[in-house]
């Protein structure tokens, strides 16, 4: 029998990492410090190199590892494919409850590499910072107190699945960030001067870049081990959550699930809301449904 009567090609989203990543797949890791950009190999990974490699440190963090995005690669044979097993080894002789998986055959590609820079206290890449754009040379520097227009998207860290998004959205950096009133009428979180809802994570990612200056068509990315908590992005289930985030902490679990934060700061020529048609009529600070179960979940 070939492999392909057993299994069956899954194709799974790019992910991002960072080499050494403690949240990665140890396997997934070590394969691709041997590819360049652009590669494409094969590599056959077994399980101690899988799942095993990150078990222990995501329950350090108090979450499972899809609430960072990582691939899933635990698979069962069909049971199409089981019966024709059935029909030339004897049932008994299979004892498939005591089987499993061996290891996976993964076919990678290394898209590409960016160069970030590790701003964590203690060095361990628990808070990596880039800056993937400056910004337009002939546009003015992004200054604390300046009126920006911009987008930014929460997303999980490996998979970028997104969490919290603004495609589009005005506000006075350092000043505006945090502020919530009331829900609008499409259920997006608004500031009390009616403006869409930004989280102070999206101003710190901007503000926190002191080793270059960043001009408006700046985009920039933050990548945290521990993210913001679930009040902090979507304040609108701050009261209904309240009881489990304290008991979280009287657990010994404070943050948020490990994300990526990602900010752009548009042009001062950059269309507004109302010039924008689909993107203008979807404007508003838009959280997933699953963010409250996944952020509070044991």
């Amino acid at each position: 029998r070939l492999v392909g009567d057993f299994y069956r090609k899954v194709k799974k989203r790019p992910v991002r990492w960072y080499l050494g990543d403690p949240g990665m797949y140890r396997g997934f890791d070590l394969a691709v410090r041997s590819m360049k950009p652009g590669e494409r190999a094969l590599f056959e990974m077994d399980q101690p190199a899988l799942s095993p490699s990150v078990d222990r440190f995501y329950e350090g963090l108090g979450f499972h590892s899809g609430i960072a995005g990582l691939p899933q690669l635990v698979y069962h044979i069909e049971e199409e494919r089981l019966a024709i097993l059935e029909d030339e080894v004897p049932e008994a002789e299979l004892d498939l409850d005591s089987k499993t998986q061996r290891g996976v055959r993964a076919e990678l590609q290394l898209l590409g590499y960016i160069v970030f820079r590790d701003r964590s206290p203690s060095g361990d890449g628990s808070k990596l910072h880039a800056v993937l754009h400056p910004g337009l040379p002939d546009m003015p520097v992004i200054r604390r107190g300046d009126l920006l227009r911009g987008a930014f998207f929460i997303n999980r860290p490996f998979d970028g699945s997104l969490l919290v998004q603004n495609q589009l959205v005005e506000w006075r950096l350092g000043e505006d960030e945090g502020k919530y009133e009331k829900l609008g009428d499409n259920k997006e979180p608004l500031r009390p001067d009616g403006g869409h809802f930004v989280p102070k994570c999206v101003g710190q990612a901007l503000l926190e870049v002191d080793w270059e200056e960043l001009r408006q068509g700046a985009l920039v990315e933050v990548r945290l081990r521990s993210g913001p908590e679930l009040h902090e992005i979507a304040p609108m289930y701050a009261r209904q959550f309240d009881q489990a985030r304290r008991e979280a902490h009287r657990r010994g679990r404070k943050g948020g699930a490990m994300c990526s934060i990602l900010v752009q700061v548009f042009p001062p020529n950059f269309p507004g809301v109302e010039d924008l048609g689909g993107i203008g009529e979807a404007a508003g600070t838009v959280v997933d449904e699953s963010v409250p179960r996944d952020m509070e979940l044991d």
